[in-house]
Order: structure tokens, then C-alpha cells, then sequence
């Protein structure tokens, strides 16, 4: 019984979310990689594509891939395509569960917001990295070169991309 019940809010989480739809024109796609950098298990990132700061979900935006260490995840790099040649605004969630105390775990969630514009058959990989203090900061950076996004913008997380946690 407490199996139906543990599945249950997840199921109802997930019924909430907008689905990606990823691009069908090669000639107008870039392919965006998503990278799990944090050691501690369990832990996970997911990315988000958007197309507001607002973090509103609209038709075709929504998870692109999820990675991380844990049960029922990979911690292997997941690609997706994406729309090249507009700005594309990146809901970064990080998640990871610390020191257990009093038989209940702290669970620590960084959430960023980053926009950047793909170009046509670009390659770009997606990471967030902690930092001692539970603070984090999303990097998007070109596959090919191993340079950071010329044009990434950082923007303030409102309070609605905190409620959704991507």
C-alpha cells in the first residue's frame, strides 16, 4: 500500500508538466547535452527549456533531460535537440539529498535560470555546478571549443521557477 502511495504525488507531479517537443528541421536545431556533475547519490539535475524569464510552460517547452545518481536515473550525459536561432531560456534544477539527521534527510535544491541563443548545428552541454554553501551557478559552454556561451544571460530565478523546480 505505501508503494501506491509514494507513486502517487509523483504521478500527479508529472501530469502538471508542459511536454518538450523537440525540433524536427536539422538545418535549424542545435543539440543541447546535459552534464550531472554532483559526486553525492542521490542527486540529479534536470533542464528545462522555456521560452519566457518567466518561467511560464508554454506548448512544445518543457523537461528536455533529467540525469543525475540515483535509482531510477543514468548519470550518463543525455542530448536533446533544441530550436536554433532564438533565444532559449534554461530552468537548471539541481537536487541533491545531504546529512541524515533524526531519521529524516536535508534535501538541497539550487535552481537557475539562463537564456543563450543556439546557433544552427551548434553543440552545447548544460551543467551545474555546487559550490561549498549549497550555492550553484549553471554553465552552458560550445561543445566544439570548450569556451563558455558568448551571449549567456543569467536571470533572477522568480518565485515561479522555484514552485515548479523544473
Amino acid at each position: 500500500m505505501k508503494k501506491i502511495f509514494v507513486l502517487l504525488p509523483a504521478l500527479m507531479l508529472s501530469a502538471c508538466a508542459s511536454r518538450y517537443v523537440a525540433p524536427t528541421d536539422p538545418a535549424r536545431t542545435a543539440t543541447l547535452t546535459t552534464v550531472h556533475l554532483t559526486a553525492s547519490f542521490p542527486s540529479s539535475t534536470s533542464i528545462t527549456a522555456l521560452s519566457n524569464p518567466e518561467c511560464k510552460l508554454t506548448e512544445g517547452f518543457g523537461r528536455i533531460n533529467k540525469v543525475g545518481k540515483a535509482t531510477d536515473l543514468s548519470n550518463q550525459p543525455k542530448s536533446a535537440q533544441v530550436a536554433a536561432g532564438s533565444r532559449l531560456y534554461l530552468g537548471v534544477a539541481g537536487w541533491t539529498q545531504g546529512n541524515r539527521t533524526y531519521n529524516s534527510y536535508t534535501n538541497y535544491t539550487c535552481t537557475n535560470l539562463v537564456s543563450f541563443t543556439p546557433r544552427a548545428g551548434g553543440k552545447y552541454t548544460v551543467s551545474q555546478q555546487v559550490f561549498p554553501g549549497n550555492t550553484c551557478t549553471a554553465k552552458v559552454v560550445d561543445s566544439d571549443s570548450g569556451m563558455d556561451v558568448p551571449d549567456l544571460i543569467r536571470h533572477p530565478t522568480v518565485q515561479e521557477c522555484d514552485v515548479k523546480g523544473f
